[in-house]
């Protein structure tokens, strides 16, 4: 039981830390992402595109990362686009993030964590045609 635990609040973390991050300056890297969530539970509260910027010739360096949240109609939907603003983490060089990554998180009413609903056991859409996506990952424009 401790391991699962474990495995759970590191997935949590990150992006919780990314909640509470304000971008000083301008950003680097500007990319659009397409999204499309429908029918999700009436518990979610607020939903966000989880991203990082990323240099593919260094496996798993992150060069920067950043939370964009996004409005839900009254149904739990949302379908277009987000404008995701990212700058380079202190320390590292803009040139070297070569490529995005974003996933789909979501917050309950009542809490502060941002959670990857498609890592949870807990039930985040409606019983039937609830659907999650997003445009995942791509080179930096």
């Amino acid at each position: 039981m401790k391991q699962v635990l474990i495995v759970i609040i590191l997935v949590l973390v990150p992006a919780a830390a990314r909640a509470q991050r304000t971008m000083i300056g301008d950003p680097h890297f500007t990319f659009t992402t397409s999204v499309v969530v429908q029918n999700l539970h009436q518990d979610v509260e607020a939903a966000a595109m989880d991203c990082e910027v990323r240099d593919t010739t260094s496996p798993g360096a992150v060069i920067g990362q950043t939370l964009q949240t996004f409005s839900l109609d009254g149904t739990g939907s949302y379908s277009g686009t987000v404008v995701v603003a990212v700058r380079a983490d202190e320390g590292k060089d803009p040139a070297d993030g070569n490529l995005y990554a974003c996933n789909i998180v979501l917050r309950k009413k009542g809490t502060t964590e941002w959670v990857n609903p498609s890592r949870q056991g807990e039930t985040w859409q409606k019983p039937s045609d609830a659907q999650f996506y997003s445009g995942g990952q791509g080179a930096i424009p």
